[in-house]
């Protein structure tokens, strides 16, 4: 495979878990909103608290990708697999 190809699988997983926890932060701050029956302010907090959540999380994820692996793997063969 070719590492630029990693690289941005990478990096769009990261991305994808940023954004689920910004819709997770986003939904638990519309719960939280609603339970206090702040009814026309719910959507506005619930975007804002996803964003929040959003921006630093991905920033934080891209500066570890690019720093790279700190460990090496060596290099091993593949057992044979046996079937019965």
């Amino acid at each position: 495979m070719d590492g630029g190809l990693i690289d941005r699988i990478e990096g769009a997983a990261g991305r994808g878990a940023s954004a689920l926890f910004a819709g997770a932060v986003g939904y638990a701050a519309y719960g939280v909103g609603s339970s206090y029956g702040l009814d026309p302010q719910i959507a506005l907090g619930a975007a804002g608290a996803g964003a929040l959540a959003y921006l630093p999380c991905s920033r934080l994820l891209g500066v570890t990708m690019k720093h790279g692996s700190r460990f090496a793997i060596p290099e091993f063969e593949l057992p044979e697999l046996e079937f019965v």
